[in-house]
């Protein structure tokens, strides 16, 4: 998957860049801005086994989640593309595997579920590859509530056609880099940056009234 890796690469340095230079990491796009009932629409766009997407959903989101709270609406989307009709990803077929079983989690079972599942892959099965004791990603469906048969059947017969949004909202926001971060549809940040260095300006654009994490920044 050339291009998602050029622009991974491409794109994080630049991020890194922008930032040791004082100057805003958001980089603002095309598309009409949105909200969500008067809240931050977070999209972001990752690789299961991308260890900056890895990085970015057990820090950055969840920091922001938890500092955000209800002012923030949050979607996952996978990173991936077509090639001649057959699905590929940076990392090979156990990336798209992986990002098909999240693809129906999120469908079915919801945000909550989702993160928990993704939390759980994260930390038990990709830290432990190398050191042993990995669980496998039916343990983690199972810890989260959720019937591993269930997943199996979503993926047999359904998610290759629920991955189609992935795709398109992965092109239409030009979000090839992992992970990248879309914010109201119109304010983009790529990379696994801390949520500290970005709070601020990712505040500005939560809109109407802030929340209190937002009100106590200094002015």
């Amino acid at each position: 998957m050339k291009k998602s890796a050029l622009f991974s690469l491409v794109l994080l340095v630049f991020s890194a860049q922008g930032f040791a230079q004082g100057k805003s990491l958001i980089t603002k796009l095309d598309s009409p801005a949105c909200n969500k009932d008067g809240k931050l629409q977070l999209d972001f766009f990752v690789m299961s086994y991308c260890p900056y997407s890895v990085r970015f959903m057990d820090t950055t989101l969840a920091a922001m989640i938890n500092d955000l709270g209800d002012s923030l609406e949050w979607t996952p989307y996978f990173i991936t593309e077509r090639d001649g009709g057959k699905l590929v990803s940076m990392h090979g077929k156990k990336e798209v595997d992986e990002d098909l079983r999240m693809v129906c989690i999120r469908e079915k079972f919801g945000r909550k579920q989702w993160l928990g599942y993704a939390n759980c892959f994260s930390q038990q099965i990709l830290a432990k590859q190398q050191t042993g004791g990995a669980k496998k990603w039916k343990d983690c469906a199972l810890q989260v509530d959720i019937n591993p048969d269930d997943i199996d059947k979503c993926v047999k017969n359904e998610a290759d056609k629920l991955i189609e949004k992935d795709i398109k909202l992965s092109n239409d926001f030009h979000a090839y880099g992992s992970p990248t971060a879309v914010y109201n549809c119109s304010n983009q940040i790529v990379g696994a940056i801390p949520y500290k260095k970005i709070k601020a300006q990712v505040c500005k654009l939560i809109p109407g009234d802030k929340p209190a994490a937002c009100k106590a920044l200094k002015k």
